[in-house]
């Protein structure tokens, strides 16, 4: 989205004005999708009515790439990256805690949960929903004057955030995201836990798809670069069709950084298994508290049982989700994946 388009549109109201440079042209991206997210939701007094059409307009993905470009400049100093980083990070926790609340609730009702487990689930439903529109209330409704009070501080925060420094922004953007692998790369992960292990594992994965989203058209993906061998027929696998496996070009960025496309689809694929991995241990491990906090349960581990059991599951199910992921970690490990995937950005930051 050029600038011009930007300045004269979305985001006008907030005194942004074109020329703008590069880095700055980023956020502005995603600020003016946020803005036009948000300002159409509806009118209510209810605050609670403004969750689902939030949902329905992906305010949650927006929210995922404005974190993702102030994660990456949060080594350039000053608090504009680290408030505006607190900030959506709030809102994309609300949303997110709103859709895993709605899924434990989803799954004991299917898995026919006591009717007290039941009813503790739907007030973490009620509590999360409730505090979501609360939250876009004070901060991510238009005023009179169709200006969003969160939209606004974060327009004025990067006023003087240091994002004018063009011929230094590659160089910098490139090495915080290889520094990022690198430490994925030679991080430790207790895959015997869900939470701090597969959870954490998955985060950090993600997280590089969208700094490329977010960077728009800052990398692109090439077919011909094939470092590790064995990923290679990926490019022919249902997953090279997938959204997750693309990156889009832009005319602002006539010399994008070129990553391994099999690479990029392999960590698409790593996303995809964690995610399920996760998912599954984040169900048997819900239902189980529900049951311990509404006191239909006592014992946390008759509570995992029973949970289990309530999902038609074994102790069998649980084990696989850690064996697997310690088995894609190991795989990570023994293609020296990160330290290969990044090697194109460390090239071009020297």
């Amino acid at each position: 989205m050029p600038t011009t388009e930007i300045a004269g549109g979305a985001l006008a109201a907030y005194g942004v004005r074109s020329p703008a440079t590069r880095p700055r042209e980023r956020f502005h991206r995603w600020l003016a999708e946020l803005h036009d997210a948000l300002v159409g939701l509806p009118a209510t007094s209810r605050k609670r009515d403004v969750v689902q059409p939030a949902i329905d307009v992906d305010v949650r993905r927006i929210a995922f790439m404005l974190e993702g470009l102030y994660r990456i400049y949060l080594g350039c100093g000053g608090g504009s990256f680290e408030k505006g980083l607190g900030q959506v990070k709030r809102l994309e926790d609300g949303l997110g805690r709103v859709d895993y609340c709605r899924t434990m609730h989803a799954a004991a009702v299917d898995a026919r949960l006591p009717v007290d487990a039941l009813a503790w689930l739907a007030k973490q439903v009620k509590d999360a929903e409730k505090a979501l529109g609360k939250q876009i209330a004070k901060r991510w409704r238009p005023d009179e004057d169709g200006r969003i009070r969160g939209i606004a501080k974060l327009v004025k925060r990067l006023e003087a955030a240091p994002l004018d420094d063009v011929a230094a922004d590659r160089t910098y953007v490139a090495l915080a995201i290889a520094n990022e692998m690198d430490r994925v790369g030679r991080g430790e992960y207790d895959l015997d836990e869900l939470e701090a292990g597969v959870h954490e594992l998955r985060r950090d994965v993600r997280w590089f798809p969208i700094y490329f989203t977010a960077l728009d058209g800052f990398a692109t993906l090439d077919e011909t670069l094939n470092p590790i061998e064995a990923y290679e027929p990926l490019l022919r696998d249902p997953a090279a069709s997938s959204k997750y496996a693309q990156l889009a070009a832009s005319p602002a960025e006539p010399d994008p950084i070129r990553l391994s496309r099999s690479l990029y689809i392999a960590n698409t694929k790593w996303i995809a298994e964690l995610g399920d991995l996760k998912d599954r241990g984040q169900m048997i491990e819900g239902l189980a508290h529900a049951l311990r906090e509404s006191g239909t349960v006592r014992k946390r581990s008759k509570a995992r049982d029973r949970a289990l059991d309530a999902l038609g599951l074994s102790a069998n199910d649980l084990h696989f989700i850690h064996e697997r992921a310690t088995t894609m970690r190991c795989e990570m490990v023994a293609t020296a994946f990160w330290a290969t995937f990044r090697a194109p950005l460390v090239d071009a930051a020297n």
